[in-house]
């Protein structure tokens, strides 16, 4: 974790971001500025005692997911949150391959980045934050290789859709049953912040199947 990274945090069911400016491991504090909503971009009112997720990314290749707490607010030169920093054992490193990917219906619109296809609207069968799989209309072709322009429509447990505009290729394509044909796409040149998104979206996906379990 380096000064200068940025938050995604998660209260309940709603959404920041904020960088870190500061470390004191050997006191066990984290430093941030103060977080923004990402609903509206506002700064938002957290208390000491609030309890956060933390995700963040490091150099576009590990994730790093820990629970937090807000020790307190410093109203000095520059206003910031101290949060607490996780012991070792706290803080859990998901890799690239280990991208949780879950069934869930997105709507995307895609566009073909050097004119292959007319572009076009559909749903995702599955997502993760390393790519999706998408169905295929009868009227499109696709071929491997090619590719494209994404925007991803989230919805998430706010009720607010947040939107991704993301890079891709398409990396095969499959027949299924009732001529059902779907396309899987990788994502590519996706900031640290998209990243963090798709990964929460899918985490509150993952809670709310299981709790549907449940009932």
């Amino acid at each position: 974790m380096k000064i200068g990274a940025t938050l995604s945090l998660t209260e309940k069911n709603e959404n920041y971001r904020a960088k870190i400016i500061d470390i004191d491991k050997h006191e066990g504090y984290l430093i941030i500025d103060l977080p923004i909503r990402e609903t509206d971009g506002k700064t938002a009112l957290l208390r000491d005692g609030t309890y956060l997720r933390a995700i963040y990314n490091e150099k576009n290749e590990n994730i790093y997911q820990f629970n937090t707490i807000i020790v307190q607010r410093l109203n000095q030169r520059i206003h910031a949150f101290v949060l607490k920093y996780p012991k070792e054992g706290d803080l859990e490193k998901i890799q690239r391959r280990q991208f949780v990917r879950i069934k869930t219906a997105v709507d995307v619109a895609i566009s073909s980045s050097n004119n292959s296809f007319s572009p076009f609207t559909t749903v995702t069968t599955d997502i993760s934050a390393g790519g999706v799989s998408i169905i295929i209309p009868k009227e499109q072709n696709l071929k491997s290789k090619l590719p494209c322009d994404l925007t991803l429509a989230l919805h998430g447990s706010t009720k607010e859709q947040q939107y991704i505009n993301v890079k891709g290729e398409i990396i095969r394509v499959h027949s299924q049953e009732h001529d059902i044909h779907t396309a899987s796409i990788k994502f590519n040149q996706l900031t640290n912040q998209q990243q963090q998104i798709i990964i929460r979206f899918c985490f509150e996906k993952q809670r709310e199947a299981r709790r549907k379990e449940l009932i």
